[in-house]
C-alpha cells in the first residue's frame, strides 16, 4: 500500500498527464499548470489533495483554472508585489524572490460546474462539492476520465466565455457597490480594488471614478487592517491605488 507521499505524489502525476494533453504544461517557476492563449496565460491548479484521514479508502481533489489577462496584469505588474504578502527572505533565497516578483497573478478564476459532475458521475462527486476517487487502479482511471470531462467540458469552455474586458467589466463594474456574486470570478485576493478601476478604464466604463471614490471610502478600514501581524503590506493599498488611478488618468 502506498504511504501518503507516494499516494500524493501518483495524484498530482496523473492530473498533470491530463493536463498535458490538453496543452497545458509545467512552468519553469510556480504552481499549477499553465498554456498560452494568444498574449493572455490559462492555468490549471487544484486545491490540496486529501489522503488521509478520509473513510473508505478514498482521496479527494477539487480542480480549477484561472486567466491572466496580460493587459490587465502588466499594467501594475511592477506595483503588485507591495499587495502581497512576500516570501520571507531568512527562509527563501534572493533567486527565489526575484522569481517569485516576476510572476503574474490571475485576472479572473473559473470552477467546476457540480450539479453536471453530480449528473454524470454521481459516485464521484460529495455534497461538500469536493471530488473523490478510490485509491486503486480503476479509482486512478476514473480520476483521469473525470479530469477530462472537467477539464474539456467545463474549465476551458468558461475560460474562454469570460476571456474579455467587456464582459469582465460587465461583471464586476456594472454597479458601484458589490455583492459577493458579483466579486466572485475576479480574483478579489490579490488585488481586486486596483484590477477594478483598470479593467473599468479599459473599458471606458461611466462609473469609473465613482467606484474609485467608492474604494477611497474604505482605505480607513484597509489600514487598519494593516496592524494586524502577517498583513502590514496592506499599509501600501492607498499608494498603490493612487499610482494605478494616476497611470489609468493618463490614458486618452
Amino acid at each position: 500500500m502506498m504511504n501518503k507521499e507516494k499516494l500524493y505524489n501518483k495524484i498530482r502525476l496523473l492530473f498533470e498527464e491530463v493536463a498535458n494533453e490538453f496543452g497545458f504544461t509545467k512552468p519553469d517557476f510556480g504552481s499549477g499548470y499553465t498554456k498560452k492563449t494568444g498574449n493572455d496565460i490559462y492555468s490549471l491548479n487544484h486545491a490540496q489533495i486529501v489522503t488521509q484521514g478520509v473513510m473508505d479508502n478514498k482521496f479527494e481533489f477539487s480542480p480549477a483554472a484561472n486567466c491572466t489577462i496580460m493587459q490587465v496584469e502588466d499594467f501594475w505588474h511592477d506595483l503588485y508585489p507591495l499587495t502581497i504578502q512576500m516570501p520571507d527572505e531568512k527562509h527563501y533565497t534572493k533567486e527565489y524572490i526575484e522569481n517569485f516578483k516576476k510572476l503574474y497573478p490571475p485576472t479572473y478564476r473559473v470552477e467546476k460546474n457540480n450539479n453536471e459532475i453530480k449528473r454524470l458521475f454521481p459516485e464521484n462527486i460529495r455534497d461538500t462539492g469536493w471530488l473523490c476517487f478510490d485509491i486503486s487502479d480503476e479509482g486512478f482511471e476514473q480520476f483521469k476520465k473525470v479530469m477530462r470531462y472537467i477539464i474539456n467540458e467545463q474549465l476551458i469552455p468558461e475560460l474562454n466565455k469570460y476571456h474579455s474586458i467587456e464582459i469582465l467589466d460587465k461583471i464586476v463594474n456594472h454597479k458601484v457597490i458589490l455583492s459577493d456574486e458579483d466579486r466572485r470570478i475576479i480574483n478579489k485576493f490579490q488585488g481586486l480594488p486596483f484590477r477594478r478601476i483598470i479593467i473599468a478604464k479599459f473599458n471606458n466604463n461611466p462609473l469609473f471614478e465613482e467606484i474609485c471614490d467608492y474604494t477611497r471610502s474604505y482605505f480607513p478600514q484597509i489600514l487598519e487592517l494593516s496592524k494586524r501581524p502577517g498583513k502590514e503590506y496592506f499599509k501600501n493599498y492607498p499608494y498603490v491605488f493612487e499610482e494605478v488611478y494616476k497611470r489609468l488618468k493618463n490614458i486618452s
